[in-house]
């Protein structure tokens, strides 16, 4: 699968996200053999700095802890501990308490100082710590930096969208730049529901709008003829702590998770789906704004999450130049040869998806 304007999802939600493969299907299921003769490029196996390389050789004396609930010397500063409790300290020498504290330094802050209060500070709280800090971080760049930026691009695409439409040759090019306009439609509309769709793909834009909003799990895509998880477009985590985050995050989802299948069983939608990513490549490629807009909201969050394993805009673009020509004339991708020619290159040169 390709996603041309990037899998751009915060990280919160990467765990919980079904993401799919160049074929279109789930990860678990076998990829069907391919027509090309050319072996992929063997994936690079990353290395890890000299510096972050662990040399150390733990030598740690064992030792047994007491199993008599006599030894404990500050038992009865826990005066609130269960009897069952209780007997599970003994037993292994630990135990968990519930506490109502919203955070987990809160718990260190409410111990007393004193020689019945012995602290013992564990290493999930300097993590806990680290995604507080982290968490805020990416809530703050997502609602003042990265939302207007999504919705600058989105109208600019969509704008241009537009006009290739109006530009584009009567047969399939066209009805991939169609669909095109109420792909980005969609995302406008997510972003800013008072937006209009156009009228030539509003009927669509609506379907797609009434399955997002009622997020009852997997259907086709009355737009794209694949199978969506839209499930997945319920708001969760600091998403959910205002409308313009919860609208950034649907946004997102959409361009994440929806994507053009280059590799799918389906080689008439594989065909309509490269279509659509050209002509999305083209955009741009051509809209120097739109493309630094994008930019702009891609590389902060490859900082914080990672980059996308979804082919993309920039895998894209040089096979595409090098298939139908700087330029990318509509006439060229409209060539059925050139598009078997780039599908055949595309597949051979770009890795799958990690």
């Amino acid at each position: 699968m390709s996603s041309i304007l990037r899998s751009i999802i915060a990280v919160t939600l990467a765990a919980l996200l079904a993401f799919t493969g160049c074929n279109g299907q789930e990860r678990n299921e076998p990829e069907p053999a391919r027509n090309v003769d050319a072996a992929r490029p063997a994936q690079a196996v990353p290395t890890v700095p000299e510096r972050f390389l662990v040399t150390i050789t733990p030598s740690a004396e064992t030792y047994e802890i007491p199993r008599d609930l006599g030894t404990v010397r500050n038992l009865a500063y826990h005066r609130d501990l269960t009897e069952q409790q209780k007997r599970q300290l003994a037993r292994v020498g630990f135990v968990v308490a519930p506490d109502e504290a919203e955070q987990m330094f809160m718990l260190y802050e409410s111990y007393a100082e004193t020689d019945d209060a012995a602290n013992f500070i564990t290493v999930d709280s300097l993590l806990q710590a680290w995604h507080v800090f982290y968490d805020f971080s990416l809530r703050t760049v997502e609602s003042e930096k990265l939302a207007p930026l999504a919705e600058q691009m989105t109208g600019a695409l969509l704008q241009d969208a537009g006009a290739q439409l109006e530009a584009a040759p009567q047969g399939a090019v066209r009805e991939a730049a169609s669909r095109n306009l109420a792909y980005l439609a969609v995302a406008q509309k997510l972003l800013n529901p008072s937006a209009a769709a156009p009228d030539s793909v509003r009927a669509v834009v609506e379907e797609e709008l009434a399955l997002i909003e009622a997020h009852e799990g997997r259907a086709e895509s009355p737009l794209l003829g694949s199978t969506i998880h839209y499930s997945q477009f319920v708001p969760r985590g600091h998403y959910t702590r205002s409308d313009g985050l919860g609208r950034y995050f649907r946004t997102m989802m959409w361009y994440g998770l929806v994507g053009f299948d280059l590799d799918s069983t389906n080689e008439q939608r594989n065909r309509a789906h490269t279509l659509q990513a050209l002509l999305l490549t083209k955009l741009l490629a051509e809209d120097t704004a739109a493309r630094a807009a994008w930019e702009r909201l891609a590389r902060p969050i490859d900082f914080f999450v990672g980059g996308a394993d979804d082919l993309g805009f920039e895998q894209y673009l040089p096979i595409a130049r090098a298939v139908f020509g700087d330029a990318l004339p509509l006439e060229e991708i409209a060539d059925e040869g050139r598009l078997d020619q780039f599908m055949a290159r595309a597949r051979a040169e770009l890795p799958e998806p990690a």
